[in-house]
C-alpha cells in the first residue's frame, strides 16, 4: 500500500497540468479503481467529504499554496509502483484529463459515497471505502 502523498507526486509528475482541486478528484477515482480492481485500497489516508467533493486533507494542505492554479512541484518522493499499479493510475489520470475541475466536482458530489458522508454528517466526514467500492463495482 502507498501513501496518498506519493500517489499525488506520481500523478503530478506524469501530467502536464494538475491543480490541487483536480488532484483531489483524481485521487478519489484512483482509490475507487484499486478497491474494485485489486480488492484493496491504494492508500490508507482518509478521504473526507468537503464542500467541493472528496478531499485527502494532508495532500490538500501540501498543495494549498497553489490554490486553483497548476501545481509546479510535487512535494513527496515518487513511489516505487508496480507496472500494474502504474497502469491503473495512468488510466484514471487519462480518463480525468478531459474534465475540468468544475465538472469533476459536479460528478463526485453526485455520487453516493460523497453524499452519504456529507449529507449524514456534514463537512469533514470520512467517505467509507465500502461505500466507494459498492458504488463503483
Amino acid at each position: 500500500m502507498y501513501k496518498a502523498e506519493e500517489i499525488a507526486a506520481y500523478i503530478i509528475k506524469s501530467t502536464d497540468w494538475m491543480s490541487n482541486f483536480k488532484l483531489q478528484s483524481v485521487l478519489y477515482f484512483v482509490q475507487a479503481e484499486f478497491l474494485v480492481v485489486k480488492g484493496r485500497p491504494c492508500f490508507d489516508d482518509p478521504i473526507e467529504a468537503w464542500d467541493f467533493g472528496p478531499v485527502i486533507p494532508n495532500v490538500y494542505r501540501q498543495y494549498a499554496i497553489y490554490g486553483g492554479m497548476m501545481i509546479l512541484e510535487a512535494k513527496a518522493p515518487m513511489p516505487h509502483l508496480t507496472r500494474e499499479d502504474r497502469e491503473l493510475i495512468d488510466g484514471i489520470v487519462k480518463a480525468c484529463e478531459k474534465y475540468g475541475v468544475t465538472e469533476l466536482i459536479s460528478i463526485t458530489t453526485k455520487q453516493t459515497p460523497w453524499q452519504n458522508a456529507y449529507r449524514n454528517f456534514g463537512r469533514g466526514n470520512t467517505l467509507s471505502n465500502i461505500d466507494i467500492y459498492e458504488f463503483f463495482k
